[in-house]
C-alpha cells in the first residue's frame, strides 16, 4: 500500500518559501510527481522508536513519520545541500558520518532525480538548471553507500507517460548489526 503524503496548507509553511521549493508540492502535474517521489520513500520506513531525517528542508515529511515513530530527529545544515548536489569525493565522508550516528540495524533511505533529457527539461520549467545543481549522479551515490552499508533494495520512479523512462531512483540500505 502506498502512502499518501499528508501536507499542511501551503501558507503554513513559514519561513521556507524562498529558502526551499516547497511551492512545488503544490503545483498541477509537478506537484504530483514531487509528492510521489516522498511517498515512495515513506513507504520504506517502517515503524520504530526514532528517525533521523537529514537534510529534512520545510519538514514536509514530518506529519508522515510522526504516525509511525515515537521520535524524529531532523538535521539539516544547510537547505541546498543534498547527496545529489555533492561532488563524487564528498559522498564518501557523508555517508560514513551518517554510519557513526546511526544505530546498528539503522537504516538510510534516500531518492535522488535522475539526469536524463526530460528531468533536465523538467526542471529547467520550473526555472532550475539540474546541470548545474546535480554534480553526482544516482550510479555514483549508490557505490558510495555501498562501501558503508549493506544494500537492501534500489528501484526507480517512472516519468509520466512512462516511455520517458526513470525519473528518480530510491535506495535503502541497512548498517550492520
Amino acid at each position: 500500500m502506498t502512502t499518501k503524503l499528508r501536507l499542511l496548507p501551503y501558507k503554513e509553511y513559514k519561513g521556507v518559501e524562498k529558502i526551499y521549493s516547497v511551492i512545488f508540492y503544490y503545483l498541477p502535474v509537478f506537484g504530483e510527481m514531487y509528492r510521489r517521489r516522498v511517498e515512495l520513500c515513506l513507504d520504506q520506513c517502517k515503524s520504530g522508536d526514532s528517525i533521523l531525517e537529514v537534510g529534512f528542508g520545510s519538514g514536509l515529511t514530518f506529519l508522515n513519520l510522526n504516525k509511525r515513530y515515537k521520535t524524529i530527529f531532523g538535521l539539516d545544515l544547510t537547505y541546498d545541500i543534498n547527496l545529489e548536489h555533492l561532488k563524487s569525493a564528498g559522498l564518501s565522508p557523508v555517508f560514513k558520518k551518517i554510519k557513526r550516528v546511526l544505530k546498528p540495524g539503522g537504516q538510510i533511505i534516500y531518492g535522488l532525480p535522475v539526469e536524463c533529457p526530460f528531468m533536465v527539461f523538467m526542471f529547467r520549467m520550473l526555472g532550475y538548471n539540474i546541470c548545474e545543481h546535480n554534480f553526482a549522479i544516482e550510479f555514483e551515490v549508490m557505490q558510495a553507500a555501498e562501501k558503508v552499508f549493506k544494500k537492501i533494495s534500489v528501484y526507480a520512479m517512472k516519468a509520466f507517460p512512462s516511455f520517458f523512462g526513470n525519473v528518480y531512483e530510491f535506495s535503502h540500505f541497512k548498517k550492520a548489526e
